[in-house]
């Protein structure tokens, strides 16, 4: 249980990735709106209450309880010169523990800050508080195979391709095929799980 543990809050270079704060509704659902057409390519279509910010102040509480229950983390990415303006999302889900000790990482970013190593930038950090501050063993993504700027980003950071998994995923109306991948620990403490 996270109960007691504090909301994460990372610095990286050129960017600060942190859990979101009720005030923060805003600025998510302009994130999702402007960019609803190009994220909607790679997952499911939203109803159009998602994008609203009353939507997002409802969900930033349910993410506080799933965080304390230690089942999901969610990181808003902002540049530190504009800290109002979500450029990216990243969530840790699925929290497993005891003999898995694994989380499923998710992620996206805007669509005029694609190429700029933004994502790379900030999974890096996100992955590094996995294995650090929450003990993980394992942290594992998917992208569909279409998506090379997604692999690229896994790549980079070290996650190992593990297969590809037909009919994974289900969006617009038929399953879609997911290249997976993951990453390990290196100093994972075994805490006598």
């Amino acid at each position: 249980m996270n109960a007691g543990r504090s909301r994460p809050d990372l610095r990286t270079e050129r960017l600060r990735v942190r859990f979101p704060h009720v005030d923060d509704a805003e600025a998510i659902a302009r994130y999702y709106t402007e960019n609803r057409a190009y994220l909607e390519h790679f997952g499911p279509s939203r109803p159009d209450s998602f994008y609203s910010e009353e939507f997002w102040r409802s969900r930033v509480a349910e993410m506080a309880e799933d965080f304390a229950a230690d089942v999901a983390v969610a990181f808003f990415v902002y540049r530190k010169e504009a800290d109002s303006e979500v450029i990216g999302q990243i969530n840790l889900f699925n929290i497993a523990r005891k003999v898995f000790q694994c989380a499923t990482m998710g992620y996206s970013v805007a669509e005029e800050h694609q190429g700029r190593g933004y994502m790379t930038e900030a999974c890096r950090a996100v992955v590094e508080y996995a294995f650090t501050q929450m003990n993980l063993h394992r942290v594992q993504a998917g992208h569909l195979p279409e998506n090379l700027a997604s692999g690229a980003v896994l790549r980079k950071l070290g996650f190992a391709p593990e297969g590809y998994a037909r009919d994974y995923l289900y969006f617009h109306g038929k399953w879609r095929d997911h290249v997976l991948h993951a990453i390990t620990n290196p100093d994972w403490k075994d805490t006598g799980v």
